[in-house]
Formats: C-alpha cells, sequence, structure tokens
C-alpha cells in the first residue's frame, strides 16, 4: 500500500502520516480502530446535531418573525381604525351642527357640500352599517339643500335623529 501512493523525489507525501500510523498496517481491511471509528461517530452527530439545531433555530425565527408580524399588522389596524373613528366624529358632528335647523342660521351650501364629501369619502359602501350612512348623509344633503322638494322640518330632524343613531353604530362597530 504504501509503495502505490504518489512521490516526489522518492518521498511518499502522506510518509509523515503514514509513519505515525505504520503499526495500523497489520489490522485487516475491514476492520477500523476503534479511535477513528470513535472520532467520526463524533464528527457525524456534531454534523446532525448542527443540522437538526439550525432547522430548530429556523423555524423558531419563522414562527416569532410570524406572530411578531401580526401583532404589528394588528397594532397597526388598532391605530387605523382610532384615526379613522377621530376623524369620523369630527366629521359627523360637523355635518350635524351645520345641517341642524335649531341652530337657527340658514344652510350654507358651500359648507355643508364638503363635509357630505368627506363623510361620504370616509364609508366604506361595502358594509351595511357604513352604506345606511351614506344613504342618510344623501338624503340629508338633499333635503338640506332643498334637491328633493321644499325644506320639511319634520322630515330634517327624523334624517338627522337617524343619521345620529346609524353615525353611532358605525363609530362603534368597524367591520359591520
Amino acid at each position: 500500500l504504501l509503495n502505490s501512493l504518489p512521490t516526489v523525489a522518492g518521498r511518499s507525501f502522506l510518509a509523515p502520516f503514514m509513519a505515525g500510523v505504520s503499526h495500523l498496517t497489520h489490522l485487516p481491511a475491514n476492520h477500523m480502530p476503534t479511535e477513528i471509528l470513535a472520532a467520526l461517530i463524533g464528527l457525524g452527530g456534531a454534523f446532525v446535531g448542527a443540522i437538526v439545531q439550525w432547522f430548530v433555530a429556523r423555524s423558531t425565527i419563522r414562527s416569532e418573525t410570524e406572530r411578531l408580524h401580526r401583532q404589528l399588522s394588528a397594532e397597526f389596524r388598532l391605530q387605523q381604525f382610532s384615526q379613522w373613528q377621530n376623524q369620523f366624529q369630527t366629521a359627523m358632528s360637523e355635518l350635524l351642527a351645520a345641517t341642524d335647523h335649531e341652530a337657527g342660521k340658514p344652510f350654507q351650501k358651500e359648507r355643508i357640500v364638503p363635509l357630505v364629501l368627506k363623510v361620504q369619502l370616509m364609508l366604506n359602501p361595502h358594509l351595511a352599517s357604513h352604506a345606511q350612512v351614506n344613504n342618510l348623509v344623501n338624503n340629508l344633503a338633499l333635503t338640506v339643500n332643498g334637491w328633493h322638494g321644499p325644506q320639511d322640518l319634520s322630515s330634517l330632524l327624523e334624517i338627522h335623529g337617524a343619521l345620529l343613531e346609524a353615525a353611532r353604530q358605525t363609530l362603534y362597530l368597524p367591520g359591520k
């Protein structure tokens, strides 16, 4: 076996190594020394352990990232809804105040129309409560501006009451 190894200037490349293990040359070809076998098993165990640890760490990082994403998304949606509530409440109170007959001021179309549009832009017509508010806002605008016939105080008060209640429900039931 030693004679078949490549040589340079008559010396084998593995000569120093083989000199240290020359006492092993008397073992049969299918028998490995216990020390080398133990080292290979230890090396294989370390390799398998590292791979398992990598999979566990990757799985843990992925689950923590997903949990953090869900938490941040929920916080963002809550913050967005809170801001929407404040803006919607302000717009609705301004619209109701501008169309209140008891305020004693004549209705100002140039103030009411932008408020109606602002409220309508804040609503999602695909949600039932939002669609109801939108319908009532339209009726209020038509009644106040005289586009739906002569102004009738009782119908105006009725629309005001219904709009106030619908807006209150929309403010506190966001997904309905």
